[in-house]
């Protein structure tokens, strides 16, 4: 009887043990693979600091065998095509890493590159330097930014008068392009004419190519809100380790 005891709390011993070091592991992998992540971010990208990234096994014992559900990387600096963002949300479609590899070798470890979603806040003095870059036909002072409208700030001569003016319109994105187009020009709220509102209008047309944008980034929906513009997309190849970003 004492032997069966004794191999009773041994192996009770045992699978606490096993417990432990899983619930430790679990505990210490997660962040310690983020971490990884967000250097290798921050090193492709030339960043002055790495990136918050939270990555998710679903269920969670399934990060033993490198399966990942989701990963969520924020980014606060950088230079997307030539943009400066605010903030940049990177949402990561499920992957599979190396952990043991990642963990031995200090970087993280795929067969594949990943891929995800892209989501870029912009703010109105950015968008104000984009369009000063984008076009010389006008004189743009500054930037508003509402729901589903943006308003060009200008000066213009009105019946001999300079003033300033006000060209409202749209955005949307042509390919890689970001495009302003005006729809309606006004001086101290009021119509201006015709034949001045349509050289206004035209002057006031302008695109900016989002080139060089890294991990194979492809823009798709720019949406227009308070104060800010948002631009949608996907990444479709985000290298790890020490690989180029540039897609």
């Amino acid at each position: 009887m004492p032997d069966r005891r004794l191999l009773l709390l041994a192996t009770g011993g045992l699978l606490l043990l096993a417990a432990m070091l899983l619930v430790g592991s679990y505990t210490f992998l997660p962040p310690l693979l983020g971490n990884l992540f967000g250097q290798s971010i921050k090193n492709g990208l030339g960043l002055r600091a790495a990136p918050e990234v939270d990555l998710r096994s679903e269920p969670p014992p399934r990060i033993f065998a490198g399966e990942f559900a989701e990963g969520q990387v924020v980014l606060n600096d950088g230079d997307f095509g030539g943009v400066r963002p605010q903030r940049v949300t990177i949402d990561l479609d499920p992957f599979e890493l190396d952990v043991l590899g990642s963990v031995r070798g200090g970087q993280l470890a795929s067969e594949e590159p990943l891929s995800g979603t892209l989501r870029m806040e912009v703010d109105e003095d950015e968008v104000a330097r984009i369009a000063r870059e984008s076009t010389e036909d006008i004189s743009i002072e500054g930037v508003e930014l509402e729901k589903d409208r943006v308003t060009v700030e200008s000066g213009a001569e009105v019946l001999g008068v300079d003033v300033p003016v006000a060209v409202r319109g749209g955005l949307e994105v042509r390919g890689q392009s970001l495009v302003f187009e005006p729809r309606r020009v006004s001086a101290f709220g009021i119509s201006v004419p015709d034949r001045i509102s349509e050289r206004l209008l035209a002057q006031a047309d302008f695109q900016y190519l989002l080139d060089d944008l890294p991990y194979d980034a492809r823009i798709s929906q720019v949406e227009v809100e308070n104060g800010h513009l948002v631009l949608f997309g996907e990444l479709r190849r985000i290298p790890l380790g020490g690989d180029s970003p540039d897609g």
